[in-house]
Protein backbone atom coordinates (compact mmCIF):
# COMPACT_ATOMS: atom_id res chain seq x y z
CA UNK A 1 0.00 0.00 0.00
CA UNK A 2 1.47 3.55 -0.89
CA UNK A 3 0.08 7.21 0.05
CA UNK A 4 -2.22 5.86 2.09
CA UNK A 5 -4.85 4.45 -0.61
CA UNK A 6 -7.28 1.83 1.10
CA UNK A 7 -9.45 -0.46 -0.53
CA UNK A 8 -12.60 -2.49 0.42
CA UNK A 9 -16.18 -3.08 0.01
CA UNK A 10 -19.01 -0.72 0.64
CA UNK A 11 -22.28 -3.55 0.05
CA UNK A 12 -24.22 -4.83 -3.41
CA UNK A 13 -25.70 -1.33 -4.28
CA UNK A 14 -22.60 0.66 -4.24
CA UNK A 15 -20.21 -1.57 -5.10
CA UNK A 16 -16.69 -1.47 -5.04
CA UNK A 17 -14.31 2.02 -3.98
CA UNK A 18 -11.10 2.92 -3.30
CA UNK A 19 -10.41 5.37 -0.54
CA UNK A 20 -7.44 7.58 -1.20
CA UNK A 21 -6.13 9.84 1.26
CA UNK A 22 -4.26 13.09 0.63
CA UNK A 23 -1.46 13.19 3.24
CA UNK A 24 -0.46 16.23 5.64
CA UNK A 25 1.88 16.85 7.90
CA UNK A 26 1.52 15.71 10.76
CA UNK A 27 -0.78 16.92 13.85
CA UNK A 28 -3.05 17.90 10.65
CA UNK A 29 -6.04 16.65 9.20
CA UNK A 30 -6.23 13.74 7.00
CA UNK A 31 -8.51 13.98 4.06
CA UNK A 32 -10.16 10.82 2.40
CA UNK A 33 -11.80 10.97 -1.15
CA UNK A 34 -14.36 7.86 -1.83
CA UNK A 35 -13.90 6.28 -5.55
CA UNK A 36 -16.91 4.20 -7.02
CA UNK A 37 -15.43 1.89 -9.25
CA UNK A 38 -18.72 0.21 -10.37
CA UNK A 39 -19.68 -3.30 -11.63
CA UNK A 40 -19.67 -4.62 -15.06
CA UNK A 41 -23.63 -5.39 -14.91
CA UNK A 42 -24.66 -2.76 -12.60
CA UNK A 43 -24.61 -5.39 -9.54
CA UNK A 44 -22.24 -6.46 -7.06
CA UNK A 45 -18.75 -6.06 -7.03
CA UNK A 46 -15.94 -6.38 -4.45
CA UNK A 47 -12.38 -5.28 -4.14
CA UNK A 48 -9.89 -7.83 -2.73
CA UNK A 49 -6.25 -6.41 -3.29
CA UNK A 50 -4.66 -2.92 -4.70
CA UNK A 51 -0.69 -2.46 -5.51
CA UNK A 52 0.92 0.33 -4.92
CA UNK A 53 -0.35 1.91 -8.36
CA UNK A 54 -3.44 1.82 -7.52
CA UNK A 55 -5.09 -0.77 -9.86
CA UNK A 56 -7.26 -2.80 -7.56
CA UNK A 57 -8.71 -6.43 -8.33
CA UNK A 58 -11.70 -8.12 -7.03
CA UNK A 59 -14.85 -10.18 -8.80
CA UNK A 60 -18.00 -8.69 -10.45
CA UNK A 61 -21.32 -10.49 -10.29
CA UNK A 62 -22.51 -11.70 -13.78
CA UNK A 63 -25.69 -13.02 -12.88
CA UNK A 64 -27.21 -16.38 -11.60
CA UNK A 65 -24.19 -17.97 -9.37
CA UNK A 66 -21.18 -16.65 -11.74
CA UNK A 67 -18.68 -13.94 -11.03
CA UNK A 68 -16.10 -13.02 -12.87
CA UNK A 69 -12.75 -11.64 -12.06
CA UNK A 70 -11.67 -7.88 -12.73
CA UNK A 71 -9.37 -5.27 -12.62
CA UNK A 72 -9.53 -1.56 -12.78
CA UNK A 73 -6.81 1.32 -12.17
CA UNK A 74 -8.60 3.53 -9.96
CA UNK A 75 -8.28 6.55 -11.94
CA UNK A 76 -11.33 6.64 -14.30
CA UNK A 77 -10.90 3.54 -15.27
CA UNK A 78 -14.38 0.97 -14.11
CA UNK A 79 -13.80 -2.42 -13.46
CA UNK A 80 -12.99 -4.69 -16.43
CA UNK A 81 -13.26 -8.50 -17.01
CA UNK A 82 -10.11 -10.28 -17.07
CA UNK A 83 -11.99 -13.49 -17.03
CA UNK A 84 -11.59 -15.32 -20.52
CA UNK A 85 -12.67 -19.37 -19.91
CA UNK A 86 -13.90 -21.13 -16.47
CA UNK A 87 -16.89 -20.90 -14.88
CA UNK A 88 -16.53 -17.98 -12.42
CA UNK A 89 -12.83 -16.35 -11.02
CA UNK A 90 -12.38 -14.17 -8.37
CA UNK A 91 -8.74 -11.95 -8.78
CA UNK A 92 -7.14 -11.85 -4.96
CA UNK A 93 -4.15 -9.81 -5.16
CA UNK A 94 -1.75 -8.18 -7.77
CA UNK A 95 2.07 -7.35 -8.12
CA UNK A 96 3.30 -3.77 -9.39
CA UNK A 97 4.14 -5.14 -12.40
CA UNK A 98 0.12 -5.80 -13.48
CA UNK A 99 0.76 -10.33 -12.40
CA UNK A 100 -2.60 -10.51 -10.24
CA UNK A 101 -3.17 -14.04 -8.52
CA UNK A 102 -6.83 -15.58 -7.65
CA UNK A 103 -8.54 -18.70 -8.41
CA UNK A 104 -11.23 -20.05 -11.34
CA UNK A 105 -13.79 -22.48 -10.98
CA UNK A 106 -13.89 -24.51 -14.21
CA UNK A 107 -16.84 -25.59 -15.93
CA UNK A 108 -16.58 -29.27 -14.07
CA UNK A 109 -16.48 -27.36 -11.02
CA UNK A 110 -12.39 -28.02 -10.16
CA UNK A 111 -11.05 -24.73 -8.65
CA UNK A 112 -7.69 -23.85 -9.77
CA UNK A 113 -5.50 -21.35 -8.93
CA UNK A 114 -4.99 -18.72 -11.55
CA UNK A 115 -2.24 -15.75 -12.83
CA UNK A 116 -3.52 -13.27 -14.78
CA UNK A 117 -0.96 -11.30 -16.54
CA UNK A 118 -3.46 -7.85 -17.05
CA UNK A 119 -0.42 -6.27 -19.41
CA UNK A 120 -1.10 -9.27 -22.69
CA UNK A 121 -4.76 -9.77 -21.27
CA UNK A 122 -3.69 -13.90 -20.70
CA UNK A 123 -4.89 -16.47 -17.98
CA UNK A 124 -3.36 -19.28 -16.92
CA UNK A 125 -4.22 -22.02 -14.08
CA UNK A 126 -0.90 -22.93 -12.14
CA UNK A 127 0.05 -25.40 -9.71
CA UNK A 128 -0.98 -29.76 -10.23
CA UNK A 129 -3.38 -30.52 -12.86
CA UNK A 130 -7.25 -32.23 -11.47
CA UNK A 131 -5.81 -30.16 -7.72
CA UNK A 132 -8.22 -27.98 -5.86
CA UNK A 133 -6.23 -24.74 -4.89
CA UNK A 134 -7.03 -20.55 -4.31
CA UNK A 135 -4.12 -18.55 -4.93
CA UNK A 136 -4.46 -15.63 -2.83
CA UNK A 137 -1.22 -13.16 -2.89
CA UNK A 138 1.89 -12.58 -5.22
CA UNK A 139 5.18 -10.76 -4.98
CA UNK A 140 6.53 -8.42 -7.15
CA UNK A 141 8.97 -11.40 -8.27
CA UNK A 142 6.84 -13.93 -9.12
CA UNK A 143 6.14 -15.67 -5.64
CA UNK A 144 2.49 -16.76 -5.61
CA UNK A 145 0.85 -18.09 -1.79
CA UNK A 146 -2.05 -20.15 -1.69
CA UNK A 147 -3.89 -23.00 -0.53
CA UNK A 148 -4.20 -26.51 -2.21
CA UNK A 149 -6.33 -29.69 -1.36
CA UNK A 150 -4.05 -32.53 -0.56
CA UNK A 151 -4.98 -36.33 0.26
CA UNK A 152 -4.65 -35.23 3.65
CA UNK A 153 -6.06 -31.58 3.67
CA UNK A 154 -6.23 -28.14 2.11
CA UNK A 155 -2.12 -27.26 2.35
CA UNK A 156 -0.60 -23.86 2.17
CA UNK A 157 1.45 -23.88 -1.19
CA UNK A 158 4.47 -21.42 -2.55
CA UNK A 159 4.88 -21.23 -6.32
CA UNK A 160 7.46 -19.82 -8.84
CA UNK A 161 8.39 -20.51 -12.22
CA UNK A 162 11.76 -21.56 -12.75
CA UNK A 163 13.58 -21.46 -15.91
CA UNK A 164 10.09 -22.45 -17.36
CA UNK A 165 9.16 -24.96 -14.71
CA UNK A 166 6.51 -24.40 -12.14
CA UNK A 167 7.74 -25.30 -8.33
CA UNK A 168 4.65 -25.72 -6.14
CA UNK A 169 5.73 -26.24 -2.73
CA UNK A 170 3.90 -28.04 -0.49
CA UNK A 171 4.73 -25.29 3.12
CA UNK A 172 2.97 -28.42 5.36
CA UNK A 173 0.96 -27.32 8.66
CA UNK A 174 1.47 -27.15 12.90
CA UNK A 175 0.58 -30.47 13.02
CA UNK A 176 -2.68 -30.04 12.05
CA UNK A 177 -4.89 -30.81 8.43
CA UNK A 178 -4.97 -27.75 7.15
CA UNK A 179 -3.01 -24.57 6.32
CA UNK A 180 -3.29 -22.05 4.13
CA UNK A 181 -0.71 -19.13 3.09
CA UNK A 182 -2.30 -15.66 2.31
CA UNK A 183 0.89 -13.38 1.58
CA UNK A 184 4.71 -13.44 0.09
CA UNK A 185 7.09 -11.03 -0.03
CA UNK A 186 9.94 -10.43 -2.55
CA UNK A 187 12.17 -12.64 -0.18
CA UNK A 188 9.95 -15.81 -0.57
CA UNK A 189 9.48 -15.80 3.14
CA UNK A 190 4.94 -16.73 3.58
CA UNK A 191 2.54 -15.97 6.25
CA UNK A 192 -0.46 -17.20 7.21
CA UNK A 193 -2.27 -19.47 9.47
CA UNK A 194 -2.21 -23.55 10.28
CA UNK A 195 -4.38 -25.88 12.47
CA UNK A 196 -1.76 -26.92 15.46
CA UNK A 197 -1.57 -30.32 17.14
CA UNK A 198 -3.82 -30.48 20.46
CA UNK A 199 -4.44 -32.22 23.49
CA UNK A 200 -7.90 -32.82 22.43
CA UNK A 201 -9.26 -34.71 19.44
CA UNK A 202 -11.69 -32.47 17.54
CA UNK A 203 -10.02 -29.25 18.91
CA UNK A 204 -9.92 -25.72 16.10
CA UNK A 205 -6.98 -24.39 17.02
CA UNK A 206 -5.53 -21.77 14.24
CA UNK A 207 -1.81 -20.62 14.94
CA UNK A 208 -0.25 -17.46 12.75
CA UNK A 209 3.17 -19.31 10.97
CA UNK A 210 5.89 -17.69 9.19
CA UNK A 211 7.62 -20.07 6.72
CA UNK A 212 11.20 -19.49 4.92
CA UNK A 213 12.82 -22.32 2.98
CA UNK A 214 15.53 -22.41 5.55
CA UNK A 215 13.61 -22.70 8.47
CA UNK A 216 10.37 -24.18 7.51
CA UNK A 217 6.92 -23.38 9.19
CA UNK A 218 7.26 -21.52 12.56
CA UNK A 219 4.66 -20.59 15.14
CA UNK A 220 4.05 -17.06 16.14
CA UNK A 221 2.24 -17.59 18.63
CA UNK A 222 -0.84 -15.80 20.54
CA UNK A 223 -1.26 -12.85 22.73
CA UNK A 224 -2.28 -15.61 25.32
CA UNK A 225 -5.83 -17.03 23.65
CA UNK A 226 -5.80 -19.78 22.06
CA UNK A 227 -5.92 -18.72 18.44
CA UNK A 228 -3.82 -16.02 15.86
CA UNK A 229 -3.32 -15.58 11.91
CA UNK A 230 -1.18 -13.75 9.92
CA UNK A 231 -2.51 -11.78 7.48
CA UNK A 232 0.28 -10.05 5.56
CA UNK A 233 4.14 -9.67 5.21
CA UNK A 234 5.95 -6.72 3.73
CA UNK A 235 9.60 -6.47 2.19
CA UNK A 236 11.31 -6.00 5.75
CA UNK A 237 9.87 -9.12 7.17
CA UNK A 238 7.35 -7.06 9.48
CA UNK A 239 4.24 -9.19 9.93
CA UNK A 240 0.74 -8.06 11.00
CA UNK A 241 -2.39 -10.49 11.33
CA UNK A 242 -4.82 -11.17 14.47
CA UNK A 243 -4.34 -12.81 17.65
CA UNK A 244 -6.76 -13.39 20.31
CA UNK A 245 -5.79 -12.48 23.56
CA UNK A 246 -6.08 -13.94 27.63
CA UNK A 247 -10.20 -13.21 27.80
CA UNK A 248 -10.34 -15.02 24.35
CA UNK A 249 -10.92 -12.25 22.60
CA UNK A 250 -9.28 -11.13 19.08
Amino acid sequence: MKNGTVVGVMGVLLGIFLICVQPRAWGHEIRYRLTDLGAINGSDSRALGINNTGTVVGWAYQGGEINHAYISDGAGDQVRSIHQFGHTSVAQGISERGIAVGHTVLDGGEIRATRWNTATNSQELIGPDNIHSRGFSVSENGFIAGQFLSANGWRAFRHQDSGGNQQFENLGTLGGNMSTALSVNESGTVVGYSLASSASPGDWIERAFVWTPIQGMHDLGTLGGPHSRALSINNHGDIVGQAWNSDNRP
